[in-house]
C-alpha cells in the first residue's frame, strides 16, 4: 500500500530562505500537480492545497532553526 509522504529536502529550505517559495514547494512534489491544476479534480486540489500548507508549516520550521535533513510528513487528508 503507498504511503501519502511528503518528503522535506535541505534544498527546500534553502529556496524557502532565499524568498523562492515556488521552487521551494516544487521540492515537495506539488509542482507538477500545480501546473495541472486546471484540469485538477476538486479533491485533487485539496490534497493539493493541504499538501502545500503542510510543506509551508514544515519550511517556515527549519527557517527558523529546525533540525535540518529530511521530514516525512503523514499528508494524508483528515476525515471530514
Amino acid at each position: 500500500m503507498d504511503m501519502p509522504w511528503t518528503d522535506v529536502s535541505t534544498e527546500a529550505v534553502d529556496f524557502y530562505q532565499q524568498g523562492n517559495y515556488r521552487q521551494a514547494l516544487t521540492g515537495f512534489g506539488e509542482g507538477e500537480k500545480l501546473a495541472r491544476a486546471s484540469q485538477a479534480t476538486p479533491l485533487e486540489l485539496s490534497e493539493v492545497l493541504h499538501n502545500l500548507s503542510i510543506a509551508q508549516f514544515a519550511l517556515s520550521l527549519f527557517a527558523r532553526g529546525a533540525p535540518r535533513g529530511f521530514l516525512r510528513f503523514d499528508c494524508r487528508l483528515a476525515p471530514s
